[in-house]
């Protein structure tokens, strides 16, 4: 038998998910976000392409295409 198939990851009760995305996920990504925009050329506009590929350290193109997603109004900077 596969051990992973005996672990269950899912989550049961949807109180503790959004608890856990309000009091874990969401602070621990605001910081990486101001940490990201302060490293910035343009910390008002947040997270230039530089910057997040420097941290994401993800192969060029996947890095390049991963920004280009994620910025959605196309002005070079992740807000």
């Amino acid at each position: 038998m596969n051990k992973l198939s005996e672990y269950n990851l899912e989550f049961k009760d949807p109180t503790l998910t959004e608890e856990f995305k309000i009091k874990v996920c969401l602070p621990y990504f605001k910081d990486i976000y101001k940490d990201l925009a302060s490293r910035s050329d343009d910390k008002s506009k947040g997270v230039n392409k530089i910057s997040f590929l420097d941290y994401c350290q993800l192969p060029g193109v996947i890095g390049e295409r991963l920004f280009d997603i994620l910025d959605f109004d196309r002005d070079s900077y992740l807000n």
